[in-house]
């Protein structure tokens, strides 16, 4: 009980439950537990008076327990870790002061000997003059949110991220309570029990698993930290896989693909291949039906990369809806509890339905107080220039790489894209697969832990996490192929340039020194003994199989990390210590069963003066700001709901936000006081936490509201996508526009290339099909694999050979005239890295194109670019393009109808809703969608703000 924990804390120095105490309604239960706490306040001789003050407020709160209608409710500040000393002193500071000149009688009598009070038989008159009192202090607070203590806020401001390990676990877990509680007094409808508990289960788990080797980055729950860099759509030990397996079966070995979208499915086995017709032997869940026999090499990665797999969000909400088929949601709460392993000891407040009430009446009250930022006009084009921002870094880190000079790797950036391409030796590998993968993944962590460990020494807020996939709001970094390294860019201040820059330069050296592909190189003779044979080919205990196993295990070659920065920061800071540290983490991990030692901390931190924060900064004034609004206007929205169920987790996540939204304020306020890259880390953690918990609040919202039809929610967002694209498009009336959803990106090239084959074709039969295909080399390798494998089509080996065409956006500046492609009848654009359709001479060339009858369709991943980096939903889009006087067939429109409605539940075409508004880049210029799709220019008093 929160009084209980109250009295064990109330003597020690952090106190966290003081302000939660301030605002709550015990219960009447905790009062015996109040007196021997209020007896032991007197007692101690050293014990304040504005301590027994405090007491004495709690104590009166209880005597109103008996009479509820007359209960005081008091809104204080959050006090964060200060001591009840401090939350006096600092925090109400000259209120409590002036309360106390305000209220004679009680200053009256305490006693200079810090007595509580001078009479025992006095307390019923005090307990009047603290009615009093009470009405003093609140009297002082005209709006809590709009005086944010400057003390708390110096507080919050001031502390590294990484000084608490924060992995989102308990929010989790309390989400997960409230839920079980609201479980337990019942709710009639399965499809929101299944939508809403997906969101919370999926709250803290990614597409891209990832394992944060340092405290205060991500919020990677155990589940993912066990089986770290695995991606959903291609790995089955991803965790979203194992929870879906759980619920479906009795954990039974049996394989399972994961369910598919059947729509797509029913529309890709026209082509009969061997990959099809194996498909067709498993269930829509993707287990093995009776009777039926497989071909096992035909799964794994060629499922993934047939796109047939539905998205993360689907994946689980199908889940438990096959479980609640058959049984309760309590039992489906102990079975997801087995499976995540939720200590069955777990405790969590469970308040009284008319306490929680009061405290969902108090919260109410605080939204009404909030500032709404109805002044602050939003940052317009706020991806466009993030976007922008990471295509200026990488530019930047190219023009340093160059003038370097390197001699044994090279950097490259190819423009439309967020990421760096940096190969090592040129990109030349031994023959062994196994010894050249474990040196790329050698040569990667060594680099991660380098970068790092210059950044600390630096003093920068900035960590770089190895992670697959890209588009995150941080750098990450990954293997593509052997020898080559991805690194994705996200929001790094200016000042970061130089020390990455020093990181490869370094690197550099090191691989020069160090040259892995010389079998005689002294410096790795001794760590590399063990793996001489394992280059020609065997493998034994007695040779590198301990090397191999270790830097091939995603968990062992990651946490491999940790000992590379370690090597580094324990070493003298002598000339060339780099070189020593290397060295002694190769010798480890060639090492007999070695043991992995958690991080260190770095001996010696350098301040270089970092460039502090300025007013333009584009992350508080874009993404932080926008952000805000929309929170803002999601809470308020939020009150005029009246939560008959789902009561404690709509509590849970209003008071989130409502405190997430005190610390976006802070951060506005005062981030020019600090370095851009402790402002880096701080918005975008709290970027992290807003978006989460504002999914929570907008889910519950729609699910509270009388039910509107499926389409009507989905149909906002796709007219909202195709007013955009027409307007970027600059495309006329005649020209036909039709818009697709898809459960993720892949779905959406594959599904794309099936449907324009059929059109042009006439036949809507894959198989009979004579059209020729060419792929650009820059599309996803993937997809070229799904054309020779799966679907079997005939493959042109130049563009100007083929009937259809598959670009990237980045070949566009190829200038791919039509006179190249003289064959085309349809030409499919990848915009996966540039989704919003500003790229150059883009809209002439489509315009080209359809004037010559050709079909366009642009395809893209809405997961790597157009959610804030959040790395949660799954999907993927399509806009066809009709020439004039064609039109799509209306057998396949159906059919992809069919597949957006499967892809898009209501709930995530919310979520891309605001995700959206958020960024702007599709409301600025035009706010306002009129019922037919068409644009409503926005009125002239927009202020515009430019990037810095």
């Amino acid at each position: 009980m929160v009084l209980s924990r109250l009295c064990d804390d109330i003597f020690k120095p952090e106190n966290r439950l003081l302000s939660e105490a301030l605002i709550l309604n015990i219960t009447s239960d905790d009062c015996k537990t109040l007196a021997e706490t209020l007896k032991k306040l007197k007692e101690r001789s050293t014990c304040l008076k504005k301590e027994k003050i405090l007491a004495l407020i709690l104590a009166k709160r209880f005597e109103f327990l008996q009479h509820p209608k007359l209960i005081k409710n008091i809104i204080l500040p959050a006090s964060g870790s200060k001591t009840i000393t401090n939350f006096i002193d600092k925090v109400l500071k000259d209120k409590f002061e002036q309360a106390l000149k305000l209220n004679a009688v009680i200053a009256a009598k305490i006693d200079s000997n810090n007595a509580p009070v001078r009479n025992s038989t006095a307390y019923p008159l005090i307990y009047n003059d603290l009615d009093q009192f009470v009405k003093a202090i609140k009297s002082t607070r005209d709006n809590p949110f709009q005086q944010i203590n400057d003390d708390w806020k110096q507080c919050y401001l001031d502390k590294p991220g990484g000084l608490k390990k924060k992995t989102g676990q308990d929010n989790f877990l309390a989400l997960w309570s409230c839920l079980i509680f609201d479980l337990e007094v019942g709710v009639a409808n399965l499809d929101d029990i299944s939508w809403y508990a997906t969101l919370v289960l999926n709250l803290y788990m990614h597409n891209a698993s990832y394992r944060p080797p340092v405290k205060g980055y991500g919020k990677a729950q155990q589940r993912e930290m066990d089986c770290p860099n695995l991606y959903f759509r291609s790995q089955n030990k991803h965790s979203v896989s194992r929870l879906f397996k759980a619920l479906t079966t009795d954990n039974k070995a049996e394989q399972c693909l994961l369910p598919r979208n059947e729509d797509t499915f029913q529309l890709l086995r026209q082509n009969t291949t061997d990959f099809t017709l194996n498909l067709a032997k498993y269930d829509v869940y993707g287990y093995v039906m009776p009777n039926q026999q497989v071909n096992a090499a035909y799964f794994s990665l060629p499922l993934a990369y047939s796109g047939l797999r539905s998205n993360i969000y689907v994946v689980t909400a199908i889940a438990i809806d096959f479980f609640l088929s058959s049984q309760t949601p309590l039992l489906l709460v102990e079975k997801i509890n087995k499976e995540l392993f939720i200590p069955a000891n777990q405790k969590y407040l469970k308040f009284s339905p008319w306490v929680l009430q009061e405290r969902i009446v108090n919260a109410q009250e605080v939204v009404r107080l909030m500032p709404t930022l109805k002044n602050e006009p939003y940052y317009p084009n706020l991806y466009a220039d993030l976007t922008n921002h990471r295509h200026d870094t990488a530019r930047q880190l190219i023009q340093l790489s160059d003038a370097a000079k390197f001699k044994r790797i090279h950097v490259a950036w190819d423009s439309e894209t967020t990421c760096l391409e940096i190969t090592f030796y040129n990109g030349k590998a031994e023959d062994s697969e196994n010894y050249s993968e474990g040196v790329t993944n050698v040569i990667i962590n060594f680099f991660v832990a380098l970068l790092n460990h210059y950044l600390k020494l630096a003093g920068f807020f900035i960590h770089v996490d190895r992670r697959q996939s890209f588009g995150f709001n941080r750098i990450t970094i990954t293997n593509t192929t052997n020898m080559c390294m991805r690194v994705s860019l996200g929001y790094e201040p200016v000042s970061f340039n130089p020390i990455f820059l020093k990181a490869l330069s370094s690197l550099d050296v090191i691989l020069d020194q160090n040259n892995f592909l010389d079998k005689t190189t002294e410096t790795l003779k001794e760590g590399f003994k063990v793996v001489e044979k394992p280059r020609k080919g065997e493998i034994t205990d007695k040779t590198g199989i301990q090397f191999l196993k270790f830097m091939r295990a995603k968990g062992k070659s990651l946490a491999s990390i940790n000992v590379a920065q370690n090597a580094l920061e324990q070493a003298p800071k002598e000339v060339g210590y780099e070189q020593q540290a290397f060295c002694q983490y190769i010798n480890f991990i060639a090492s007999k069963d070695p043991k992995l030692p958690e991080l260190l901390p770095s001996l010696t931190v350098i301040d270089i003066n970092e460039t502090h924060s300025s007013d333009r900064n584009i992350l508080v004034m874009g993404l932080l700001r926008n952000l805000l609004k929309i929170t803002s206007k999601t809470i308020n929205e939020s009150i005029l709901i009246n939560p008959q169920f789902f009561i404690h987790s709509y509590w849970a996540s209003l008071f989130k936000l409502i405190k997430f939204f005190k610390k976006g304020l802070a951060l506005m306020e005062s981030h020019t006081d600090y370095p851009e890259s402790h402002i880096y880390n701080k918005v975008l953690s709290l970027v992290d936490d807003i978006c989460e918990h504002l999914i929570l609040l907008r889910a519950l919202i729609y699910i509270m509201q009388p039910k509107a039809e499926h389409n009507e929610v989905l149909t906002k967002l796709k007219k909202r996508e195709i007013a955009y694209a027409s307007k970027m498009l600059q495309l006329a009336p005649h020209h036909q526009i039709d818009l697709f959803f898809t459960d993720n990106g892949q779905q959406a090239l594959t599904t794309c290339l099936a449907v324009i084959c059929q059109q042009i074709n006439g036949v809507y039969n894959t198989a009979s099909l004579n059209e020729k295909i060419h792929a650009s080399k820059k599309c996803y390798f993937e997809f070229g694999y799904y054309l020779n494998q799966n679907l079997k089509l005939k493959y042109a080996p130049s563009a100007a050979q083929a009937e259809i065409i598959y670009l990237d956006i980045r070949d566009l500046k190829d200038n791919i005239s039509l006179a190249a492609i003289p064959k085309a009848k349809a030409v499919i654009i990848d915009n996966t890295h540039q989704p919003l359709l500003t790229t150059q001479g883009l809209s002439q060339y489509i315009h080209d194109l359809l004037n010559k009858g050709i079909w366009v369709v642009i395809a893209s991943s809405l997961l790597k670019h157009e959610q804030v980096g959040l790395d949660k939903f799954q999907a993927g889009k399509l806009i066809i393009l009709s020439p004039p006087g064609k039109q799509l067939d209306n057998n396949l429109r159906n059919s992809l109808d069919a597949i957006t409605k499967n892809a898009m539940h209501p709930i995530v075409s919310i979520y891309f809703q605001t995700m959206n508004k958020i960024c702007r880049d599709k409301y600025a210029l035009f706010p306002k969608v009129s019922k037919a799709g068409q644009l409503v220019e926005a009125t002239n008093n927009v202020r515009v703000f430019q990037a810095k």
